[in-house]
């Protein structure tokens, strides 16, 4: 039988990635924020604007007991759920 691997708990170092994170987008150029980016299509701006989208529903689901909660039983279906709620 395969014992389940423990959580690895890591949100102590969100506040330092966060902060990292602000520091080189503060630090980006007009022609910087334009650039495309690993994700297709999208460019600098999309992906911060997306993560600061990410950020502020997070907080207002916490908030008001809301939120997008995905149920699935596979990665692939996981992945898929993913995309389609980032595309809408």
């Amino acid at each position: 039988m395969i014992e389940p691997i423990s959580p690895i708990f890591v949100t102590d170092l969100f506040p330092e990635m966060h902060a990292e994170l602000f520091r080189v987008l503060e630090s980006l150029t007009p022609d910087q924020w334009i650039l495309p980016t690993a994700c297709e299509g999208w460019s600098v701006k999309d992906v911060a604007q997306h993560l600061l989208a990410d950020q502020c529903g997070y907080l207002s689901g916490s908030r008001d007991h809301e939120g997008v909660w995905f149920d699935t039983n596979s990665w692939d279906e996981l992945i898929t759920l993913i995309n389609e709620q980032n595309e809408g």
